[in-house]
């Protein structure tokens, strides 16, 4: 299981979504779209962040601010908006309002309300990166090349246990729509690395800072 995998079954399982209902009082099914649509577009978008040793360390020590471990229901009742709203900012940078009109074009949701959601998660969204890069860290096997391989002594199913466990989504996985929204406003041109995608180049950066 890759980080995306991970964080979208958290995100996108029933009592996830069926809490973001009940913050924004918007249908589940078109929730459950959205956060698919989205992850990939953050995952990416955070992997060009770190792709300098400036940016990785910035990400880096954001993630330091955000270590809550709770079920991911029980984090989105007690979310700060404002703050996911900043970490947006800094996530998206300029291309935040194009993401936001395509993400709210393709799932049907008003722009506030695509903002409000991706707000509530962006601090549960770092909380579970930051969960994953401390669990490679500690169980991290050098390869080949030197870098961190998420196949080599990692098995991010076992990050579940500190988001209190996660049912399977029962929609499309995070994956399709997302990577177009990358290739188009975030990379331009042709589809990024599936790895930028999976979280592997995004948890291999902020290791590289962590040594």
């Amino acid at each position: 299981m890759n980080l995306l995998e991970m964080l979208g079954q958290t995100m996108m399982s029933p009592s996830s979504v069926d809490a973001l209902a009940k913050e924004t009082g918007e249908q589940p099914s078109q929730i459950q779209n959205l956060i698919g649509d989205a992850l990939p577009v953050l995952i990416q978008a955070m992997t060009n962040n770190a792709s300098s040793a400036d940016g990785a360390g910035a990400l880096a020590e954001a993630l330091t601010q955000h270590k809550e471990t709770g079920a991911v229901d029980k984090q989105i009742a007690k979310s700060d908006v404002k703050d996911g709203e900043k970490i947006l900012g800094h996530i998206l940078g300029g291309n935040q309002d194009q993401v936001m009109g395509a993400l709210s074009q393709k799932s049907g949701l008003n722009i506030g309300s695509v903002v409000k959601i991706l707000a509530i998660l962006a601090p549960i969204l770092l909380s579970g990166l930051n969960a994953a890069t401390n669990h490679a860290n500690s169980n991290a096997t050098a390869n080949a090349g030197g870098g961190f391989n998420l196949n080599d002594g990692l098995d991010l199913g076992d990050i579940f246990s500190l988001f209190g466990g996660a049912a399977q989504p029962q929609q499309q996985s995070p994956a399709g729509f997302g990577m177009d929204l990358i290739g188009s406003l975030l990379g331009g041109g042709s589809k990024p690395q599936q790895s930028g995608i999976d979280g592997t180049a995004l948890i291999n950066a902020l290791l590289s800072v962590m040594k």
